[in-house]
């Protein structure tokens, strides 16, 4: 074990007679505080303690775009309560579920690698959840998931605290309908133009961010394919023409060329060499 190593370099542990005597009540100690916490705390002697704890396996993490956009998962007590480091610190008060990566990176002054490096962190020890960029332009609809909202009593106070405008309490039956009711081809600003959601209660920015934090509900987004690569594009589009092989999104596309997504649709709308994909 490594521990046996170090303390051998460090004070010749296992070649001494009278110390290496100690060996087996430690290790016994280790086992026992192992089952029961975790975690151990041993003395070895007047200046040497053992400190082990177990971690978990962890997955690898996942890959972070700049287009993507971390959510906080847990309280706020527990985000101020947890031992950053000073550049998770740094970028913390920009993580609001509304930045995209990139934007993170700019407002906190931190190089883009290293908020990569510190949201997989977060998503690791499960602070935070990757969602996608929010434009009235989008389009979402309800996930088989969106049942749990009717039976479980927990995910409905935490939705609605939530979902609410300032000084609003809305009702979850009416918080449900306005999930049910996303569907393909109805983006959030026309749900907004045909129900008054300020009146139901609701912020539409935190509803949308909520479902998807929660899986409520999938965002349907657009992927462009250009039929004739060997072709010349007019800018911006030219930059990004090798993105525009149906496997690169709108929020990707738009976070490269720092542009909205209507923007985008006007850039293509006249191209017939470029169809768009939804899924």
């Amino acid at each position: 074990m490594l521990f046996q190593q170090t303390l051998q370099l460090e004070s010749s542990f296992l070649s001494q007679e009278e110390s290496r005597s100690k060996l087996q009540s430690i290790l016994c100690s280790v086992f026992k505080d192992f089952n029961r916490c975790g975690c151990c705390t041993i003395p070895i002697d007047e200046t040497k303690s053992l400190h082990l704890k177990i971690t978990p396996s962890l997955p690898d993490p996942p890959t972070i775009q700049d287009h993507h956009v971390p959510i906080f998962t847990c309280s706020q007590e527990d985000i101020d309560s947890a031992p950053w480091d000073l550049t998770i610190q740094q970028i913390l008060p920009y993580v609001n579920g509304f930045n995209h990566v990139k934007k993170i990176a700019e407002e906190s002054e931190v190089d883009n690698e290293i908020v990569k490096v510190c949201i997989q962190h977060l998503i690791l020890y499960a602070f935070v959840k990757l969602i996608t960029i929010f434009q009235y332009s989008n389009v979402y609809t309800a996930e088989p998931k969106i049942k749990l909202l009717l039976d479980d009593k927990v995910l409905q106070k935490e939705c609605i605290e939530y979902v609410a405008l300032q000084g609003s309490v809305p009702k979850i039956g009416a918080v449900f309908r306005l999930y049910c009711s996303l569907e393909a081809g109805l983006n959030v600003k026309d749900l907004c133009n045909r129900v008054d959601m300020k009146s139901e209660g609701v912020n539409e920015r935190t509803f949308i961010q909520y479902g998807l934090m929660r899986g409520l509900i999938h965002h349907l987004q657009k992927y462009p394919v250009f039929l004739r690569p060997d072709d010349s594009l007019p800018s911006p589009l030219d930059s990004i023409k090798s993105y525009l092989d149906g496997s690169h999104c709108y929020d990707e596309l738009c976070c490269k060329l720092g542009i909205s997504g209507q923007e985008l649709d006007k850039s293509i709308e006249d191209i017939q060499s470029i169809i768009v994909c939804w899924k």
